[in-house]
């Protein structure tokens, strides 16, 4: 059954643009005030209230909160990439935790959400089926006036997951922290963390395994993301030893054995375009998940090119599990070293941890001729 008539954005009246300067290897900063600001005022004029430049990594967090809580904005937008819009729903889910205790209750959430691609990666963007070309202005002008005026919203789902902190030190320790402004701890509904296990929510996947390692690589080092990430791809490839991990799925454990890595998707797209998840949608109310059996050197370049395209659901290497709610994932006994996971690029925490999906929580701004407005409106 067809949902009601979406929402268009002109109805938001107050809104917050956060924006990451050093998205792009710090192209993101000329890019944002030359380009992307002018358009912003142009086409929300008086509705725009404030935008606010991240300070330090995830601090997107803090600066979501703060438009929501201080400045009561209804439509917060993320200018960046993957990452960054990581940052700034958990953000936007804790203020709206804040102002009122209940609304994960009451789904969808009262601020709407959009994102603005000005990042390296995009893969959320590839999931709407959305070409981002940042060296055309003309890509700009539209889809700053689709963000403006002509999107609609569609009631995305998000994913939820509870995983166990790290503090021997190979995730920076700010990293455990939720970054809601100290003045506003006096609320525990926002405060969903503990000493010992953190909670996430993301937009487009998460993953366990080599991925986390290549990543915790790149963020570790002051070479260009862009190209250290494929250096410690190949690395990776050559030095990691796939761990002995347990996956559980609605109940069922569908994994108990060595495997090099596990994507839990709510949307399609993951590592820069690679469809793992090919028949994922954010609107679908469940996650898919794949799973990368013990792949070998001689393995890999044949599963990727398949995964690029999405065709590896028949390769016995991979296994693909559609329409899941919960999945649970721990380490087995035999493997000694932790096993990290990542949210949207960012490496969060490590195993055990619980996913569950959060079906239609997030008022999300889309092109009206996107492939998730078009799964939304069939539904």
């Amino acid at each position: 059954m067809s949902p009601t008539i979406c929402e268009k954005p002109s109805i938001y009246k107050r809104v917050g643009v956060i924006y990451n300067p050093s998205s792009r290897g710090g192209q993101a900063q000329s890019l944002f005030k030359a380009v992307v600001l002018p358009l912003l005022e142009r086409f929300f004029g008086d509705r725009l209230v404030k935008c606010m430049p991240t300070q330090c990594r995830d601090d997107g967090t803090r600066c979501a909160f703060q438009l929501i809580v201080e400045d009561r904005c209804d439509y917060i937008i993320s200018a960046g990439g993957d990452g960054s819009t990581f940052n700034v729903l958990n953000g936007l889910v804790r203020g709206c935790l804040y102002l009122d205790e209940k609304a994960l209750n009451n789904k969808p959430l009262p601020v709407a959400f959009a994102v603005l691609p000005i990042g390296s990666g995009n893969d959320l963007h590839k999931t709407l089926g959305v070409d981002v070309n940042v060296s055309d202005l003309k890509f700009f002008e539209k889809y700053i006036h689709m963000l403006a005026e002509d999107g609609e919203t569609i009631h995305a789902d998000i994913g939820r997951v509870e995983y166990t902190k790290d503090h021997t030190g190979e995730i920076d320790e700010a990293v455990n922290d939720e970054h809601i402004p100290t003045q506003y701890r006096d609320r525990s509904a926002c405060q969903l963390d503990t000493n010992d296990k953190g909670v996430r929510f993301y937009m487009n996947e998460s993953s366990f395994g080599i991925s986390s390692s290549i990543l915790n690589a790149v963020n570790n080092s002051s070479i260009s993301k862009e190209i250290n990430y494929n250096i410690q791809t190949l690395w990776k490839q050559l030095t990691y030893a796939n761990p002995s991990i347990k996956v559980e799925i609605d109940g069922k454990v569908v994994k108990d054995g060595i495997g090099q890595l596990v994507c839990i998707g709510n949307g399609r797209c993951f590592g820069g375009g690679m469809r793992i998840n090919p028949n994922a949608s954010i609107t679908s109310q469940a996650f898919d998940v794949c799973i990368l059996h013990n792949l070998r050197l001689w393995n890999v370049p044949y599963v990727f090119y398949q995964i690029q395209y999405g065709t590896h659901g028949t390769n016995p290497l991979a296994s693909l599990h559609e329409r899941v709610k919960t999945v649970k994932a721990s380490k087995n006994p035999e493997t000694v070293d932790d096993v990290y996971l990542e949210c949207d690029g960012e490496v969060v925490g490590k195993l055990p941890a619980t996913y569950t999906i959060m079906p239609s929580c997030v008022k999300f701004v889309v092109p009206t001729n996107s492939i998730e407005h078009a799964n939304f409106m069939n539904k």
